[in-house]
């Protein structure tokens, strides 16, 4: 209860935490999560797959 009333009452509080989860989102991309996704595959199938 405590961290939320901080975090209701300290404007700077929230605009740091806005920013750091808007850069932490920004790694989620689409692009990203096919090459993971891809590099699972080669790894389980023990091949390279072509993009």
């Amino acid at each position: 209860a405590t961290a939320l009333q901080r975090l209701l009452l300290d404007t700077a509080l929230q605009t740091q935490l806005r920013s750091r989860g808007r850069a932490w989102a920004q790694q989620f991309t689409w692009e990203r999560t096919a090459r993971q996704t891809r590099a699972v595959y080669e790894r389980i199938l023990g091949i390279s797959l072509s993009p």
